[in-house]
């Protein structure tokens, strides 16, 4: 049953207002090109009936915290706002032609964010009202907040969890045309936590599994295409004909499949079948027989860039003395772009000069910075330009950091291909002696 919580406000001007009249006399002040605008004349509703759960604790829509705007009609331009809890029972407004816009947050803010947790974004207008002189205005009708982002779930079938490594293990979704990433993890499913989108055009969601299974480096990508505000789509990643238990080989008989169920702003529900991902990868959609290499798919996707051991990226990594530290990066179509900046409190660019380094590389143009850069092994050769497979190990780089002492140094990976697809990541590595 659908739970539609809705604010009818009523008659607290009843006796001076009427009942149901659009406009009424004015007894108030007579300002010359000044109308009103009475708080009863609102009917707002946050819908709310598609949305499984609003947040991990539960809130229920608290109406005192709808945004109500006043726009005028012509310029678009904000006129007026109030929270519905702090709006006084009569507003005054110039003389004219406006709209009402109604905006519902759970942390009480009108900003759009373009990927958070836990963040659902309600927003309805009314149809155009007019404003005159000593009138005042009691009836706008019913303005219904719709949900006005995109609404994200991932599950990881119960098998898929008993032989991946959760640690190691995520899956990245994004939109095509966006940056912003959330990273779900199997502690996203069990807190039943909800990411949210911000969405401007036609768009795809790009769901990506990145992690081992069985030790095996394994890859997934599904794309959704043609999302559209108000939905929920929930992605299920699970094994597609497991035989790893019973193979001499279990990490050449690793393939996952990637469903969605899509329930829309009417509460109507559409699964899609499982499926290879949207694109058959044939044998490269198996990891090697090397657990550590990456798969290079056949079909263009966005380029990969990937941790190895205990390294997550975009969460600060305590480095261990002689641990390895290497970024797996592949690309369908030929590396293009390919920068690392480097933040970092004691790297000072007189520090990094020493070792023939800067605080922006370009791997693809390393111009002079080419020689230190291999002696580092940052670099195999001239460039990285065209490459689908390359290894970022600064595993050398790490004894220099220890020496500075204590602290956090952050590599900030641009990587772009042929198709001009940009992936962004972040290795963030501490140094405690």
């Amino acid at each position: 049953m659908k739970s539609i919580y809705n604010i009818l406000l009523c008659a607290s001007l009843a006796g001076l207002l009427g009942a149901c009249a659009s406009e009424a006399p004015w007894e108030g002040p007579k300002d010359r090109g000044e109308g009103s605008f009475a708080k009863s004349a609102l009917n707002l509703k946050v819908q709310t009936d598609h949305v499984i759960k609003q947040t991990r604790a539960g809130k229920e829509v608290d109406m005192d915290m709808v945004y109500v705007n006043f726009f005028d009609n012509k310029s678009g331009h904000l006129k007026d706002f109030y929270l519905y809890g702090q709006m006084p029972e009569v507003v005054a407004l110039e003389e004219g032609d406006y709209y009402v816009t109604a905006v519902y947050t759970h942390d009480g803010t009108q900003e759009h964010r373009a990927a958070a947790w836990d963040y659902p974004f309600y927003q309805g207008k009314s149809d155009m009202f007019t404003i005159k002189p000593n009138q005042i205005t009691t009836d706008l009708g019913t303005i219904k907040c719709a949900l006005e982002n995109v609404m994200t779930s991932v599950v990881f079938d119960p098998m898929l969890r008993e032989h991946m490594s959760e640690e190691d293990s995520f899956v990245e979704l994004k939109l095509n045309e966006g940056s912003d990433v959330l990273n779900f993890t199997v502690k996203e499913q069990d807190n039943e936590n909800y990411g949210y989108f911000h969405i401007e055009g036609e768009q795809s969601l790009v769901a990506t599994f990145k992690g081992k299974i069985d030790g095996a480096y394994t890859a997934e990508v599904k794309t959704v295409a043609n999302v559209e505000a108000g939905n929920h789509y929930r992605i299920t990643f699970k094994l597609h004909d497991y035989q790893g238990e019973n193979s001499g080989n279990a990490a050449m008989d690793i393939m996952l499949d990637a469903s969605v169920t899509t329930t829309d702003v009417d509460g109507n529900v559409s699964i899609e079948e499982a499926g290879i991902g949207d694109y058959d990868l044939g044998d490269n959609e198996r990891p090697s027989e090397n657990p550590e290499e990456p798969i290079i798919p056949d079909q263009p996707t966005a380029p990969l860039i990937t941790s190895t051991g205990s390294i997550k990226l975009g969460e600060k990594h305590l480095y261990v003395p002689g641990e390895e530290v290497v970024l797996n990066i592949v690309s369908s179509t030929g590396i293009e772009v390919f920068e690392v900046d480097i933040v970092s409190p004691s790297l000072s660019p007189e520090e990094l000069a020493q070792v023939g380094l800067a605080a922006h590389l370009d791997l693809v143009n390393p111009g002079e910075l080419k020689e230190p850069l291999n002696n580092l092994g940052l670099l195999k050769g001239d460039s990285v330009k065209g490459e689908k497979e390359v290894k970022f190990d600064i595993t050398n780089f790490m004894p220099l950091l220890a020496v500075l002492g204590d602290g956090v140094h952050t590599f900030n990976l641009t990587v772009g291909d042929a198709d001009e697809r940009i992936t962004k990541e972040s290795l963030i590595i501490e140094i405690k002696n």
